[in-house]
């Protein structure tokens, strides 16, 4: 079995949201039980730090968090969240588009249903072992399903 995903993806995945959600829990806490009430930007900077996590919280939901590790063999690849795997056929695979997110390659699994995290699987992929390991397998699989 090889691993499609880049290596990069546990700390995408899970370092990167860890440190940010502690960071602002550490902070609008430190900001909400201070009783320093002598400055009159407080209110303004908590309000502004309790927004900032929420803001955060967005931007990794709809970012990192939706990235996924990819690993596949002959007949299937396995889609995995750290958590729980998940194992689909090539032929499920209805198409795969690969874009850029800011400095980022973004590869997009689009299955023919719903699948275990959803109906697009969303990786960031080692464009090496991408190219050698899983484009083959999954031409070959369209095209086996065109001729049919």
């Amino acid at each position: 079995m090889q691993q499609i995903s880049s290596s990069a993806t546990m700390f995408y995945r899970l370092f990167i949201p860890t440190f940010l959600i502690v960071f602002f829990i550490i902070g609008n806490m430190a900001l909400w039980m201070s009783e320093v009430e002598t400055q009159t930007n407080l209110v303004t900077l908590r309000l502004f730090f309790a927004l900032g996590f929420v803001l955060i919280l967005l931007v990794l939901y709809r970012t990192s968090y939706r990235i996924m590790r990819i690993d596949c063999d002959e007949d299937y690849f396995y889609v995995s969240n750290y958590f729980r795997t998940a194992k689909y056929s090539y032929n499920q695979i209805a198409r795969v588009e690969e874009g850029k997110f800011l400095l980022f390659n973004i590869a997009r699994i689009y299955l023919n249903g719903k699948g275990a995290f959803g109906s697009i699987i969303r990786f960031k992929p080692n464009s090496i072992r991408y190219n050698t390991y899983f484009k083959p397998r999954y031409l070959a699989s369209a095209a086996i399903e065109k001729a049919i």
